[in-house]
């Protein structure tokens, strides 16, 4: 069943105990936008529902945040911008928010997300078990978990970049211990039937990290600022969403 699989998903990443003692994250990283160059990313969150992303990508350093009321995004450099997110923008953000500590699996029933076992299908060369998660916002997500270790390996995201929506396939690997929790360290994502689009690796998660709320609250300038515009592949940026980012260093084994 689905829960039975939840549930050993659940271990398999370090217990239900290990991973509700997580209150807060501060993750180290770098990200690639097809094949640009890489650039750093630092990912904060804190339960139960505030989220920060910052990342430079070619010439724009972006900054994400949601302090569980309010999406907001800042973009300087070649892409001036800032402003309140609204619609299907924010809901991307809040859940990120939600689910950036475990990802959906863990408390799902408090996060408000339903799971079902949507069968059985191939990850690459691994069998897997096809969960689908409706998240709180209504956004849906497929996880892939591995029917022999029980690891997650793959999820399926539907997002939405320049006007299109797609579906990013998210393959999980390079995993580490951080705090007796298991984290990928290594995440690639491509469009279905398209290339590489997005490459994510984990240098360092900092456990319990403690925050003063204001990091994560809209500042003054972009409260009273312009609606930020769309800039393209940044736009992809989706992994927070379940918790795993990576950093320059291949993860030790």
């Amino acid at each position: 069943t689905a829960e039975e699989i939840t549930a050993r998903a659940l271990d398999a990443m370090g217990g239900k105990e290990k991973l509700s003692a997580i209150q807060s994250i501060r993750v180290h990283g770098r990200v690639r936008f097809g094949q640009g160059d890489f650039g750093p990313i630092e990912v904060l969150a804190a339960r139960p529902s505030m989220f920060r992303v910052e990342l430079s990508v070619e010439e724009n350093h972006i900054i994400e945040g949601y302090d569980g009321h309010n999406a907001w995004r800042t973009i300087t450099g070649r892409n001036q911008s800032s402003g309140t997110l609204s619609g299907a923008e924010m809901n991307r953000l809040v859940d990120q928010a939600a689910n950036a500590i475990g990802g959906p699996l863990v408390d799902a029933a408090m996060r408000e997300n339903k799971i079902e076992l949507a069968g059985r299908e191939k990850r690459g060369d691994k069998d897997t078990f096809k969960l689908k998660v409706t998240l709180h916002t209504g956004n849906v997500m497929y996880i892939y978990i591995d029917a022999t270790s029980y690891k997650q390996v793959a999820e399926d995201l539907s997002i939405q970049a320049q006007g299109e929506t797609m579906i990013l396939e998210q393959a999980l690997d390079e995993f580490r211990i951080f705090g007796g929790v298991s984290f990928p360290c290594l995440i690639v994502s491509t469009v279905k039937g398209g290339p590489e689009v997005q490459h994510l690796e984990i240098e360092k998660v900092d456990i319990n990290p403690e925050f003063d709320k204001s990091t994560f609250q809209i500042p003054v300038s972009v409260a009273f600022g312009p609606r930020p515009s769309g800039i393209g592949q940044p736009a992809l940026w989706q992994q927070a969403q379940t918790g795993f980012l990576r950093s320059e260093k291949k993860c030790d084994r």
